[in-house]
């Protein structure tokens, strides 16, 4: 997987060197900074295969979100879909690994966009709460789909489950891997679906001390 990374990170290279243009270059720099995530996510396989601890960090939650919007906004825009984020007015952060959590949001994202076809809204909150006397951060997902239809929601985060029936590509693995994730860090994501349209899901993670 490096190997191909490695050529299409010195393509790029050489198209910034090449072509004088801001945006371009802006839009470049998107691009590198997915293809290090990729290759973050090559080493944590390492990591896993040589039973190594994965590295974790402080991760401010709302400007991971705002970069990570700012990199999807154009398809988006493509699948009109419109998508409004609320942070908590203090910046908010937690110990982990970011390229998990950016794995996450990514997946809900993803959902999100799957379950709205025709287009829609998806709607990102974060806040801060409290249980058993210590700071969680919260993140909300809410999109004006069609809802979850499942008698138990729950059974969504079970590994290969999926709602496309008859789709051979899509494996259902999304949210059963944020499932696990989450409750790696000892929190808990849950789903809902709500009575107008549309689903949400909430991610408690501690918050950084």
């Amino acid at each position: 997987i490096n190997n191909p990374l490695e050529i299409i990170y010195n393509y790029l290279r050489y198209i910034k060197h090449k072509f004088p243009d801001k945006e371009l270059h802006k839009a470049i720099d998107n691009i590198y900074e997915e293809i290090s995530a990729i290759a973050g996510i090559v080493s944590n396989l390492h990591a896993f295969s040589d039973n190594k601890k994965l590295i974790d960090e402080e991760i401010a939650l709302n400007e991971l979100i705002r970069n990570m919007l700012t990199l999807i906004k154009h398809s988006a825009k493509h699948k009109r879909i419109t998508i409004r984020f609320e942070p908590f007015d203090d910046e908010i952060t937690i110990h982990a690994n970011k390229n998990e959590i950016k794995q996450v949001i990514l997946n809900l994202l993803k959902n999100s966009f799957e379950a709205m076809p025709a287009g829609g809204e998806v709607y990102i909150k974060t806040t801060q709460i409290q249980k058993n006397g210590s700071n969680f951060v919260q993140l909300v997902f809410t999109d004006t789909g069609p809802g979850i239809q499942l008698a138990n929601l729950g059974d969504i985060f079970l590994p290969f489950y999926s709602t496309k029936k008859g789709q051979e590509d899509n494996l259902g693995l999304g949210l059963s891997v944020s499932y696990g994730i989450v409750t790696k860090y000892k929190g808990t994501i849950s789903v809902k679906n709500l009575d107008s349209s549309g689903c949400q899901f909430i991610i408690d993670i501690p918050q950084s001390t």
